[in-house]
C-alpha cells in the first residue's frame, strides 16, 4: 500500500481508506491474487501425467506422530476454502442477477 499511496500521492494522514486507493488505480488486492495464482497451480497439477515427479509428490502421504496443539493449515485446506468461497460469490450473483 505504501508504493501505490506514492503513486496516488496521498499520505496516511489524508486518512483515505485502501479500497478507494486500490479501486481509483484499478489494482486488486495482493492476496486475491496470490489465491488466484494457487488455484492456476493446482489446476495445472490436476492436468499433469500421473509419473511426473511433481504430481507423485503431491499426491504422496507423509506418515509422520502428530503434533502438539491446532493442526497447521495445509495447502488442501486453503485451496477447498477458496473453492467454497467464490462458490458462494457466484451464486450470489446469479441470486442479485448480476453475470
Amino acid at each position: 500500500m505504501k508504493f501505490l499511496r506514492a503513486i496516488q500521492g496521498v499520505m496516511r494522514i489524508d486518512k483515505i481508506r485502501n479500497e478507494k486507493i486500490r479501486e481509483e488505480l484499478e489494482v486488486e488486492p495482493i492476496m486475491k491474487n496470490i489465491k488466484r495464482q494457487q488455484l492456476r497451480w493446482f489446476e495445472h497439477l490436476v492436468r499433469m501425467e500421473e509419473e511426473r515427479t511433481t504430481k507423485r509428490i503431491w499426491e504422496a502421504r507423509v506418515q509422520q506422530k502428530k503434533g502438539k496443539g491446532r493442526p497447521r493449515k495445509t495447502w488442501n485446506k486453503e485451496k477447498e476454502e477458496i473453492y467454497k468461497r467464490r462458490w458462494v460469490d457466484i451464486e450470489k450473483r446469479e441470486k442479485n442477477g448480476k453475470n
